[in-house]
């Protein structure tokens, strides 16, 4: 099983690409990310299985991909 994780940094500015690109060039079973708005925004979030979890400000949160 290969696991990855990635901090986007505040949540991450529109058209932000680092979640495809570690897709991509990791291929990860499954990927972490914190400080990132919900994934769904970046991915499409037809391909994965999406846990999303915002902070009580609600900037952004923590998720998980498979």
């Amino acid at each position: 099983m290969r696991l990855a994780t990635r901090n986007l940094c505040n949540g991450g500015p529109p058209g932000y690409t680092a979640i495809q690109k570690t897709l991509a060039l990791l291929r990860p079973d499954v990927l972490f990310l914190q400080e990132c708005c919900d994934p769904r925004r970046y991915t499409g979030g037809e391909e994965h299985n999406i846990s999303w979890s915002a902070v009580p400000h609600g900037k952004w949160g923590s998720a998980v991909l498979t």
